[in-house]
Protein backbone atom coordinates (compact mmCIF):
# COMPACT_ATOMS: atom_id res chain seq x y z
CA UNK A 1 0.00 0.00 0.00
CA UNK A 2 1.46 3.52 -0.82
CA UNK A 3 0.19 7.02 -0.84
CA UNK A 4 1.23 10.37 -2.22
CA UNK A 5 0.70 14.20 -1.66
CA UNK A 6 1.55 16.79 -4.19
CA UNK A 7 0.66 20.55 -3.20
CA UNK A 8 -1.72 22.03 -5.59
CA UNK A 9 -1.83 25.83 -4.34
CA UNK A 10 -2.25 27.20 -0.96
CA UNK A 11 -3.98 24.76 1.52
CA UNK A 12 -5.04 22.46 -1.60
CA UNK A 13 -3.83 18.79 -1.39
CA UNK A 14 -3.98 16.18 -4.03
CA UNK A 15 -3.61 12.69 -2.20
CA UNK A 16 -3.04 9.37 -4.73
CA UNK A 17 -3.28 5.85 -3.43
CA UNK A 18 -1.16 5.13 -6.47
CA UNK A 19 -3.78 2.83 -7.92
CA UNK A 20 -5.41 5.54 -9.91
CA UNK A 21 -7.74 7.00 -7.16
CA UNK A 22 -7.38 10.88 -6.31
CA UNK A 23 -9.07 13.07 -3.02
CA UNK A 24 -8.27 16.40 -2.00
CA UNK A 25 -8.07 18.07 1.16
CA UNK A 26 -7.87 21.32 2.42
CA UNK A 27 -8.39 23.54 5.62
CA UNK A 28 -11.32 25.89 6.26
CA UNK A 29 -11.18 29.68 5.36
CA UNK A 30 -10.94 30.61 9.44
CA UNK A 31 -7.81 28.61 9.08
CA UNK A 32 -6.55 30.41 6.50
CA UNK A 33 -7.28 27.69 4.15
CA UNK A 34 -9.54 27.33 0.72
CA UNK A 35 -12.26 25.54 2.23
CA UNK A 36 -11.72 23.56 -1.02
CA UNK A 37 -12.24 19.66 0.61
CA UNK A 38 -12.65 18.27 3.80
CA UNK A 39 -9.75 18.76 6.16
CA UNK A 40 -7.40 15.45 6.74
CA UNK A 41 -9.15 14.95 10.09
CA UNK A 42 -12.47 14.90 8.61
CA UNK A 43 -10.90 12.57 5.84
CA UNK A 44 -10.13 10.35 9.11
CA UNK A 45 -13.40 10.48 10.43
CA UNK A 46 -14.69 9.62 6.89
CA UNK A 47 -12.52 6.41 6.18
CA UNK A 48 -13.66 5.04 9.83
CA UNK A 49 -17.00 5.46 8.64
CA UNK A 50 -16.34 3.95 5.41
CA UNK A 51 -14.11 1.16 6.80
CA UNK A 52 -17.51 -0.11 9.12
CA UNK A 53 -19.32 0.08 5.64
CA UNK A 54 -17.37 -1.83 3.70
CA UNK A 55 -16.17 -4.33 6.25
CA UNK A 56 -19.96 -5.01 7.16
CA UNK A 57 -21.06 -5.43 3.45
CA UNK A 58 -18.28 -7.59 2.95
CA UNK A 59 -19.39 -10.37 5.84
CA UNK A 60 -22.78 -9.35 5.15
CA UNK A 61 -22.31 -10.67 1.86
CA UNK A 62 -20.11 -13.76 2.87
CA UNK A 63 -22.70 -14.90 5.82
CA UNK A 64 -25.92 -14.55 2.91
CA UNK A 65 -27.20 -11.88 4.85
CA UNK A 66 -30.09 -9.88 2.73
CA UNK A 67 -28.98 -6.34 3.19
CA UNK A 68 -31.39 -3.97 1.44
CA UNK A 69 -29.85 -0.92 2.97
CA UNK A 70 -27.16 0.66 5.41
CA UNK A 71 -26.66 3.69 6.33
CA UNK A 72 -23.09 4.58 9.08
CA UNK A 73 -23.10 8.44 11.07
CA UNK A 74 -20.27 9.30 13.35
CA UNK A 75 -19.70 12.09 16.03
CA UNK A 76 -16.58 13.20 17.24
CA UNK A 77 -14.80 15.15 19.65
CA UNK A 78 -11.44 16.68 18.34
CA UNK A 79 -9.36 19.31 19.52
CA UNK A 80 -5.57 20.71 18.03
CA UNK A 81 -4.13 17.35 20.38
CA UNK A 82 -6.34 15.18 18.55
CA UNK A 83 -9.45 13.07 18.52
CA UNK A 84 -10.66 11.89 21.89
CA UNK A 85 -14.15 10.29 21.50
CA UNK A 86 -16.09 9.02 18.36
CA UNK A 87 -19.52 7.44 18.51
CA UNK A 88 -20.36 5.33 15.32
CA UNK A 89 -23.88 4.61 14.52
CA UNK A 90 -25.26 2.39 12.20
CA UNK A 91 -28.26 1.61 10.69
CA UNK A 92 -28.94 -1.41 8.73
CA UNK A 93 -32.20 -2.66 6.72
CA UNK A 94 -31.87 -6.31 6.43
CA UNK A 95 -34.07 -9.72 7.00
CA UNK A 96 -32.55 -11.29 9.92
CA UNK A 97 -31.58 -9.48 13.11
CA UNK A 98 -29.47 -11.79 15.17
CA UNK A 99 -27.32 -12.34 12.19
CA UNK A 100 -27.29 -9.03 11.08
CA UNK A 101 -26.00 -7.88 15.04
CA UNK A 102 -23.73 -10.97 15.09
CA UNK A 103 -21.94 -9.00 11.55
CA UNK A 104 -21.92 -5.64 13.40
CA UNK A 105 -19.92 -7.28 16.29
CA UNK A 106 -17.32 -8.97 13.76
CA UNK A 107 -17.48 -5.44 11.98
CA UNK A 108 -16.00 -3.85 15.06
CA UNK A 109 -13.54 -6.24 15.64
CA UNK A 110 -12.37 -6.07 12.14
CA UNK A 111 -12.60 -2.47 11.03
CA UNK A 112 -8.51 -1.24 10.79
CA UNK A 113 -9.55 1.87 10.68
CA UNK A 114 -11.13 1.64 14.25
CA UNK A 115 -7.96 -0.76 15.61
CA UNK A 116 -6.36 2.69 14.40
CA UNK A 117 -8.22 5.04 16.51
CA UNK A 118 -8.22 2.44 19.72
CA UNK A 119 -4.54 1.47 19.75
CA UNK A 120 -4.08 5.76 19.42
CA UNK A 121 -6.28 5.84 23.03
CA UNK A 122 -9.51 7.31 20.88
CA UNK A 123 -12.79 6.04 22.81
CA UNK A 124 -14.63 4.59 19.88
CA UNK A 125 -18.04 3.49 20.77
CA UNK A 126 -20.60 1.57 18.52
CA UNK A 127 -24.39 1.88 18.22
CA UNK A 128 -26.53 -0.57 16.19
CA UNK A 129 -29.94 -0.05 14.66
CA UNK A 130 -32.25 -2.31 12.84
CA UNK A 131 -34.87 -2.41 10.32
CA UNK A 132 -36.65 -5.74 9.69
CA UNK A 133 -37.19 -5.34 5.94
Amino acid sequence: MKAYAKLIEGTRWALDDRRGHMVFTDVPEDLKGSNYAATPSELCLMSLVGCVGVTYRDIATNKDLELKDMKVDSDAEKDSAGFHRIAVSTTVWADDEKKAERIYRNTQALCTIGKLFKAAGVEVSYEFKFVQI
